[in-house]
């Protein structure tokens, strides 16, 4: 079977020499070339992050985070808080920012048991 016309697509044609995407871009607008590598993408303005622009200057998963919390952690900050509360604890979070470990304490017995 035949590749697609289109350039660096590769895909096995379906109508008119073109992939099925390919061919439905054509039906829609007359042409498989949109022009969209024509323009520059901004990237995400959150440090060491570099994922391409997607809305308000973040990235999509940045953007995601400051629709749902209201601000934008990096990914540092994120890691630390996935540690276990408990002091000299590093296990990692399960739920209610404790590890599995500890949460089961106090679902069990109602409170931390420290060991002496």
């Amino acid at each position: 079977m035949s590749t697609c016309k289109v350039e660096h697509c590769g895909r096995n044609t379906r109508a008119k020499g073109y992939c099925h995407k390919h061919y439905q871009q054509y039906l829609r607008t007359g042409t498989t070339w949109l022009g969209y590598s024509e323009f520059p993408t901004k990237q995400c303005e959150v440090p060491d992050c570099d994922g391409r622009h997607f809305a308000k200057g973040y990235c999509n998963r940045h953007y995601q985070q400051f629709k749902v919390h209201g601000e934008v952690k990096t990914d540092l900050e994120v890691q630390q808080e996935r540690i276990c509360s408990v002091d000299g604890c590093c296990g990692k979070v399960l739920a209610k920012k404790m590890c599995g470990k500890h949460y089961y304490q106090v679902r069990r017995k109602g409170k931390v048991v420290q060991l002496a």
